[in-house]
């Protein structure tokens, strides 16, 4: 196959490991902390996801909650709102957009609930 024949779709996902969180009065603070990542902070996919999940050490308020996929220029390619993972509380979801080659940064603010 030639060069230009078959790209290969190489798409790094960087979660932004410092967490954007919420200020809130002391007593009604509650931050979740981040546990896990699907697709792996750090990897290297040959296919762009169609959804990115997080998994919390305690449930998150969807409502309360962002997730941002960021390229390189700040452009947002989250593909609809946040949502919880049915049957699963500790995990929030976001669809993302169509991407391209290239070095994408998940960044969130949660609330846990």
């Amino acid at each position: 196959m030639g060069m230009g024949g078959r790209r290969a779709l190489l798409t790094t996902l960087a979660l932004a490991l410092g967490l954007t969180s919420l200020s809130l009065p002391p007593r009604a603070a509650a931050h979740a902390l981040l546990l896990s990542s699907e697709p792996a902070a750090g990897s290297t996919v040959g296919t762009a996801p169609t959804t990115v999940v997080l998994t919390f050490g305690e449930t998150s308020d969807a409502r309360l909650s962002s997730i941002k996929i960021l390229d390189s220029r700040g452009t947002d390619h989250a593909g609809g709102p946040v949502q919880s993972v049915p049957g699963e509380p500790l995990r929030l979801q976001i669809a993302v957009g169509q991407l391209g080659d290239g070095v994408y940064t998940v960044s969130w603010r949660t609330l846990s609930a």
